[in-house]
């Protein structure tokens, strides 16, 4: 009787460390498929030029081996003129790391100009003509381009779209993918 329940206790353990060895492997393949999914290839994201409130044309590329944070927005936007405590709040917190907060308008130079004297933005503006945005706008089905204020994308250091998102409340979400994007090579 004994050697019966030895043998069943011993058969026991080695099903329990079957059944965890397994465990273990399919939590494995699931975490790797799981990073896969995440890895996939992000779209490179497209090469704007657009200048800044001095003047000086600027482009994505100078900004290689960054973070950017880029918010399409418009000073007529509610949801744009509500957010800019947070956004510069955001900014303060990535000061000094890897990271370079873009706004880009297309309206006129004046009115961004004026609306940022009552509102500053602690970070840099861009001016664009709808060339400099476009390759942002999504192309609906009419082959229109549409663009929805505001809109934000996360590009990567390697100039790929890591984030696209619009709309409000979005500050605390961004700040979790910068901080993964900050991490990333």
């Amino acid at each position: 009787m004994l050697t019966k329940n030895l043998k069943f206790s011993i058969f026991c353990r080695q099903n329990q460390a079957t059944l965890l060895v397994k465990t273990l492997v399919s939590l494995i393949v699931i975490l790797v498929l799981f990073s896969h999914a995440f890895s996939q290839e992000r779209p490179e994201a497209y090469n704007f030029s657009a200048k800044d409130l001095n003047g000086k044309v600027r482009t994505l590329d100078e900004f290689n081996g960054k973070v950017v944070l880029l918010l399409i927005w418009s000073t007529n936007c509610p949801i744009c003129r509500s957010e800019i405590n947070q956004f510069n709040e955001l900014a303060r917190k990535y000061k000094d790391k890897d990271i370079t907060f873009i706004a880009m308008s297309i309206e006129p130079e004046k009115r961004v100009s004026d609306f940022l004297r009552k509102n500053p933005l602690e970070y840099l503006v861009l001016i664009s003509g709808f060339d400099g945005i476009i390759g942002y706008a999504d192309i609906g089905s009419d082959g229109r381009f549409y663009l929805a204020y505001p809109t934000y994308f996360l590009i990567d250091k390697k100039g790929r779209v890591a984030l696209k998102d619009r709309g409000r409340g979005k500050t605390e979400k961004i700040s979790l993918v910068i901080d993964k994007l900050l991490t990333e090579f």
